[in-house]
């Protein structure tokens, strides 16, 4: 065990009255992973893009067709909001179990990682993105 992992747990150790001794180490948190922005670009009718703030509750509306769904490198963050360092992790697949992104990473407390830079068909019906957040 390196000195960072033993400085993130706490011993407390019980010396019994037979002389043998119990310790139970307790950690002092976990890494929680927080999705903090999910955002989504969108081609229009008239062939301009607009941006989707999901996470405010604004609901995506694209043209089908090739590349007129995009997500760019800021519009997917996700934060360490726990109270250690940890690894933390974001997945978004469609409704045909395919992944569009991933990203897993060592995030220190506060820290945020964001994946993005990606461009997808959209196809002629409603079309379904799951969000995976974790820890």
């Amino acid at each position: 065990m390196s000195l960072k992992e033993r400085q993130m747990l706490r011993r407390v150790g019980v010396l019994g009255v037979d002389g043998t001794r119990a310790f139970t180490v307790i950690a002092l948190g976990e890494a929680l992973a927080s999705l903090v922005t999910l955002r989504i670009e969108c081609r229009q009718l008239d062939g301009s893009w607009r941006t989707f703030d999901v996470l405010a509750g604004e609901a995506p509306m694209c043209v089908p067709g090739a590349g007129n769904i995009r997500f760019h490198i800021d519009y997917v963050q996700v934060k360490n909001v726990g109270q250690v360092p940890g690894v933390i992790y974001v997945v978004i697949i469609d409704d045909q179990d395919v992944e569009i992104l991933a990203k897993v990473q060592f995030v220190e407390v506060g820290g945020i990682i964001g994946c993005g830079e990606t461009v997808r068909d959209m196809p002629m019906r409603d079309y379904a993105l799951t969000v995976e957040v974790g820890h």
